[in-house]
């Protein structure tokens, strides 16, 4: 088979920032983060054993439905870590990442050990060149309902051309019980051999947040305790869901500051955070809380302002402030003329 040169492609899409498949993650420690560590516990090992069973068993599909915070882009991560034989490609295609298409975000996926610029319109040809090196192709799709009817068919599409190479591709459709019903309008069966992910326990929120800490370099923070993390871990689609939005925002903002060691948060994590947390409204009391220090701050902004201008108040405009200035000027010029301007030595 001839060799397809991806370095001729360049010139098509070399003004998109192309990432290699962790920065995909949406994790602000890219490549760097210990996958094989995360989410390690409950029935996420298990769940990773059937996921892994299914694609080496050359399923065409896999389903794994979610609850919501229980770690699909998680699963996404360990997948790809454990399948060294197979060429990984993932697409998120909710929120900010829905604005990127479905294959232009699959094309940033072969990226994973080639430095070159991959254009969508050659990316069937570019991964059949890859599955030259690879047994097989697995693609990860998260954020079902970002993706359309025709990306669908593009995907089935994509599915007979690699295997009329003699290779073969499973689909990877990590999905919640409301995208369910989208995944059935496009032909999917989704009953058969699916597998189901549960809510967080208690221990793997609390692993999750101080992991965080623990990275951003807090380690010794204690700012989030069992306690806390059963609170939160009772509802993970809730308290869970707004806290750990929280905490990503903040560290990534933190770790794009200092890539190495992160030396402050942009909202700190305090006791009072902790035990607000603890509350029956926890996330809620949490996200009060740095709302009601932002608001204090501007209050007193706004205070030593005022005060400011109080202490300036003879010069109450820039129209006073000419004035003042030119008549200045004309005492220094009638002194000048006097010949009594003192001498500066």
């Amino acid at each position: 088979m001839k060799a397809i040169d991806l370095q001729s492609c360049v010139s098509e899409f070399d003004e998109v920032d192309y990432c290699r498949f962790y920065a995909l993650m949406e994790s602000p420690f890219g490549h760097e983060f210990d996958v094989s560590k995360f989410y390690r516990g409950a029935n996420r090992i298990s769940v990773l054993e059937d996921i892994l069973l299914q694609i080496r068993n050359d399923d065409p599909f896999v389903f794994v439905r979610a609850e919501p915070g229980s770690g699909k882009t998680a699963i996404c991560r360990m997948t790809e870590h454990d399948l060294q034989q197979g060429l990984c490609l993932y697409a998120n295609c909710s929120g900010r990442a829905r604005t990127v298409s479905l294959e232009k975000q699959l094309a940033e996926g072969l990226l994973i050990d080639v430095r070159a610029f991959v254009p969508v319109t050659h990316l069937e040809r570019a991964i059949v060149h890859k599955l030259e090196t690879h047994e097989r192709l697995i693609i990860l799709l998260e954020g079902i309902r970002g993706i359309a009817a025709e990306q669908f068919d593009w995907l089935r599409e994509l599915q007979t051309i690699v295997r009329d190479k003699g290779k073969n591709l499973t689909l990877v459709f990590l999905y919640s019980d409301y995208e369910q019903s989208l995944l059935e309008q496009n032909g999917f069966d989704t009953s058969r051999r699916p597998i189901h992910i549960e809510s967080l326990t208690d221990y793997e929120v609390y692993e999750y947040l101080n992991d965080h800490m623990r990275l951003c370099g807090h380690g010794g923070l204690p700012a989030f305790t069992r306690e806390t993390a059963k609170t939160i871990a009772g509802d993970s689609a809730g308290n869970f869901r707004k806290l750990v939005e929280l905490a990503n925002g903040t560290l990534r903002r933190a770790y794009r500051r200092n890539a190495e060691i992160p030396a402050v948060y942009d909202v700190p994590v305090t006791q009072d955070a902790v035990q607000l947390s603890q509350s029956p409204a926890g996330g809620a009391a949490a996200l009060l809380t740095a709302r009601n220090s932002l608001l204090v701050g501007a209050i007193s902004g706004g205070l030593v302002l005022a005060l400011i201008w109080t202490m300036f108040g003879n010069v109450g405009s820039s129209q006073d402030l000419v004035s003042v200035n030119n008549q200045n000027m004309l005492v220094i010029r009638s002194e000048e003329k006097a010949g009594t301007t003192p001498v500066r030595k």
